[in-house]
């Protein structure tokens, strides 16, 4: 380095995403510290319907869990889906409900906004190792899109190992469209949606970087492929909204 030559600041400047989520890095973490109590609001600004998509998985639930049993909710990050079902199953003693995530932030969270629930769980493990029990209603939202493809199956076919016969799991996943001209309209939409929320271009711009390589979404026939080879026969898309899709899998 010339002597006259000024130092580069090695300081990482936090990225912001939303008003009160900013980065220490480029890349997206959901151990971000404080990220637990801030992102039930970013999610729902995040995705378009998300109440809707809960309300109508919550209706759903009841098809498969009267008879009672364990139902889990792998990837339940604040817990929030899991803790509407346990509520309004409160006084239905056949039915214990589980949430499983790795991030232990999102869990301690969990646990502290559902003191009240006897009969709903958080634990804190990587669930692709969790041994899961018979159970009838298995919800994975917005989980698979993180993972590795060949981790994907795995946990699928453990799902569906696990489901009861006439059980069933949820999938909610960020897709993308076979016409690349879709993809590019909806793209452009999903931008304006976003702008709605409230967030500004930066944040959304720097939302989709730190994204990049870890958030990876599939088209809706490649994911039914997947869930075929997992040994679903019978899936049905019970909602679209713009790149945001959910699957019924009926074992």
């Amino acid at each position: 380095m010339k002597k006259n030559e000024p130092k580069r600041s090695r300081e990482i400047f936090p990225i912001s995403v939303d008003r009160n989520i900013q980065l220490d890095s480029p890349v997206w973490s959901f151990s971000l510290e404080g990220l637990a109590t801030e992102f039930d609001d970013h999610i729902k600004r995040s995705i378009p319907a998300y109440k809707e998509t809960q309300d109508l998985i919550v209706d759903l639930s009841d098809y498969y869990t009267r008879q009672g049993g364990i139902i889990f909710d792998l990837g339940c990050s604040t817990g929030e889906l899991i803790k509407r079902l346990a509520e309004k199953n409160r006084h239905n003693n056949k039915n214990f409900w589980m949430g499983l995530d790795k991030e232990e932030g999102m869990i301690l969270h969990s646990k502290n906004h559902t003191r009240d629930l006897p009969n709903l769980e958080f634990i804190h493990c990587d669930f692709l190792e969790y041994s899961l029990q018979k159970t009838p209603f298995v919800l994975i939202c917005y989980t698979l899109q993180f993972m590795t493809l060949a981790s994907r199956l795995v946990l699928l076919k453990k799902v569906f190992a696990a489901l009861e016969e006439g059980g069933a799991c949820v999938i909610s996943e960020k897709v993308l469209e076979e016409n690349s001209s879709t993809q590019n309209m909806f793209s452009s939409l999903y931008h304006q949606y976003k702008s709605r929320m409230r967030f500004n271009s930066s944040e959304i711009l720097a939302k989709a970087s730190s994204l990049t390589g870890i958030l990876t979404p599939l088209t809706r026939q490649h994911n039914f492929k997947l869930f075929e080879n997992a040994g679903f026969e019978k899936v049905t898309l019970l909602a679209k909204n713009l790149h945001f899709e959910t699957y019924l899998l009926e074992k």
